[in-house]
């Protein structure tokens, strides 16, 4: 036992190190990883997946240098590499968020907002359904899986300390791309569908005016378009799984740049 402690006494820094990489990626992911979860969890998780990565690249701990400025640099070096990983995971869901937002527009229900306890900001309340579907759907696909490969690959390719300009090649790489693309497929069958209502409402009205059907229209638009979601779900979460399914690809690519 006390050779074992003694063995892992020199990789501290390092795992200290890597837990900055770990823990920055993870609070970008959903609860009970992201910053939902409490303080404690977060830093035992952080801390014992930090070490579980680190042991194979044990022979890394001899170019930890315990200076303050070293150290500094190689913790934003850190904290940048973790931060791309986490965000580019974080896509997926913001994907569903955005259909969330553009299918509440299109039904009518944009006013209907609620708080984002993840985020503490107002959101649409089919944004807050699609955004629960997601993460259902993100944790049912191994996307957690993906990410703790990723930052395992990480290790391998951009060593702690590697400096600040190696991380920032990852950190450059434009997580955006494609994220309003994702969501409008995602909202796609809301989006046809009231397409459709819409066309009708208008033809109706001007066909017969006396009808007042724009008095009506808001409560056919949402019905329909509630109705909708509950009948294109499963439509819905395929193309959140696609998204999530792209995933490990697009970690790679990160973890990957030179």
């Amino acid at each position: 036992m006390n050779a074992a402690f003694e063995a892992l006494v020199p990789l501290i820094p390092l795992v200290m190190l890597v837990s900055l990489r770990v823990g920055i990626a993870l609070a970008s992911l959903p609860a009970p990883l992201g910053s939902l979860a409490p303080m404690q969890v977060r830093a035992a998780l952080g801390l014992l997946l930090a070490l579980v990565i680190t042991i194979p690249h044990a022979e890394a701990a001899s170019s930890v240098v315990l200076d303050p400025f070293w150290m500094a640099s190689a913790a934003l070096s850190e904290a940048l590499v973790g931060a791309s990983i986490g965000l580019t995971a974080r896509l997926c869901l913001a994907a569903a968020e955005i259909a969330g937002e553009v299918v509440g527009g299109s039904i009518g229900l944009g006013f209907a907002q609620q708080v984002d306890p993840s985020s503490g900001h107002e959101v649409a309340a089919t944004a807050r359904v699609l955004e629960m579907l997601a993460v259902m759907t993100f944790f049912a696909a191994n996307g957690h899986h993906a990410v703790i490969a990723a930052l395992a690959e990480s290790l391998a390719l951009v060593p702690p300390g590697a400096g600040v300009g190696e991380a920032l090649r990852l950190h450059g790489v434009e997580l955006g791309t494609g994220l309003v693309g994702a969501g409008l497929r995602i909202a796609s069958p809301v989006l046809g569908t009231m397409l459709v209502v819409q066309l009708a409402i208008a033809i109706t009205s001007r066909a017969a005016p006396r009808l007042q059907v724009f008095s009506l229209s808001f409560a056919i638009a949402a019905s329909v378009g509630l109705l909708t979601i509950v009948v294109s779900m499963t439509a819905i979460s395929e193309a959140i799984h696609h998204e999530v399914d792209a995933l490990p690809a697009r970690l790679l690519e990160i973890v990957s740049s030179d």
